[in-house]
């Protein structure tokens, strides 16, 4: 069965880390990582683990976690995102927006590396189905992403 072109699938997690607990503590959020689910069921993110844009499976992703959720959310065009977040692997991570977030800096703002919040944001943006004003792009968090309107589809809960 073909996937809906007009569904997309992220996955939202958190681990033992210290950034982790810092990003949820600030953002009063459940997760501190978000993530876009591909068609063969691995994951493009942006990790500082990872030094940024990058690749990874499903497996991997879920074994950094200590809790995951699976959404989806309606889109206009699932592979447009998906080839959005592509076009930006091996972009360097967004330090800036972490210690942005943490510190509730609103200066945060990079244009060549990505926070995993803001890569997908930026890639609902390009993909043609803005979650948010473009202007709000480098400052959106997980906590941002997960009130988003979406359907739960599997969790580690």
């Amino acid at each position: 069965m073909a996937a809906n072109p007009k569904k997309i699938r992220l996955i939202f997690s958190r681990s033992h880390l210290p950034f982790s607990y810092a990003v949820r503590v600030v953002t009063w959020s459940p997760w501190s990582h978000v993530g876009i689910l591909m068609d063969d069921g691995r994951v493009v993110e942006s990790t500082f683990s990872h030094h940024g844009v990058k690749i990874d499976t499903l497996n991997n992703f879920k074994s950094r976690a200590q809790a995951w959720q699976i959404v989806e959310l309606d889109c206009n065009d699932r592979q447009a995102i998906i080839d959005a977040a592509v076009s930006q692997l091996d972009k360097p991570y967004d330090w800036a927006a972490l210690f942005g977030i943490i510190f509730h800096n609103g200066q945060w703002q990079e244009d060549d590396c990505w926070f995993c919040s803001e890569l997908v944001a930026y890639a609902f943006y390009m993909g043609g189905t803005p979650l948010f004003n473009k202007e709000v792009t480098h400052r959106i968090t997980p906590e941002d992403v997960w009130k988003v309107p979406h359907k739960l589809i599997a969790s580690s809960m």
